[in-house]
């Protein structure tokens, strides 16, 4: 599970590019608003969005997960490993994902920290 340790992942770019040429996706807030965070993408990237043409997620990546679930005791030993390492890359990053549990973070849901 260590390639999953994204701060460790992140930290070298922030070393060579700065922070606000740099844009995060939470995927949960894809799932739920794509065409939202695409027209961000685009905006982000300086590009004009009556170029692109948006389409429906296909079903699969809607979280339909049919009757599959994750064990309780799964999701508990998964949420503690990656506590630390949600922790620091809502720090790295400046942002909240919504991965990282409440009471870990230093952030609220949804919001990104003011640059002084």
């Amino acid at each position: 599970m260590r390639f999953c340790d994204y701060p460790d992942r992140l930290a070298p770019f922030f070393n060579h590019f700065p922070a606000e040429n740099m844009m995060f996706i939470d995927f949960k807030e894809f799932v739920e608003s794509p065409e939202a965070v695409i027209r961000r993408v685009l905006d982000f990237l300086g590009l004009e969005q009556q170029h692109f043409q948006y389409q429906q997620l296909p079903a699969g990546m809607k979280t339909d997960y049919g009757n599959r679930t994750l064990q309780p005791t799964a999701a508990h030993i998964l949420r503690n490993h990656f506590q630390d390492s949600g922790r620091r890359l809502e720090e790295l990053t400046q942002q909240s994902f919504s991965w990282v549990a409440p009471e870990q973070s230093g952030l609220q849901p949804g919001s990104k920290k003011e640059n002084k």
